[in-house]
């Protein structure tokens, strides 16, 4: 007979934090690297509504990940809440940019906007109600 599996203990603080650090720092990346490929090629044209855009869909979602997994010890609660928002933002980075169906002008991809905002939603809902641990 195998003994039941326990669960996975919290991060240490040290990792925890150089993990925040480290997705906080690609999150920076992944928005200056449009400005620097902008300098050397005029096929990327952002503007800085696109610039605000992209920082409101990075940063938006790691600040709340941020503060709902500060509360949370378990690591499958931590990993599905990484995962939904990961799933909610990328869906609304692609429909934005190109569209699923079409181009990002259809009335069909508003479907898509609001699964990726249900994703977005489940992720804070597994947060909020997790137990304090």
């Amino acid at each position: 007979m195998t003994a039941p599996a326990r669960p996975a203990p919290p991060c240490s603080r040290v990792s925890c934090q150089a993990l925040r650090r480290g997705l906080w720092a690609s999150a920076a990346a992944l928005l200056v690297a449009p400005a620097i490929v902008m300098r050397f090629t005029d096929q990327v044209d952002w503007t800085a509504a696109d610039f605000a855009v992209a920082a409101a869909l990075l940063f938006g979602p790691l600040a709340a990940y941020t503060l709902l997994v500060r509360r949370i010890a378990s690591m499958r609660r931590r990993a599905a809440i990484g995962l939904l928002l990961c799933a909610g933002v990328g869906l609304l980075w692609v429909n934005g940019a190109v569209g699923i169906v079409g181009d990002e002008h259809r009335p069909a991809n508003v479907a898509f906007d609001a699964l990726a905002l249900c994703l977005i939603a489940a992720a804070a809902g597994i947060g909020l109600r997790a137990p304090r641990g």
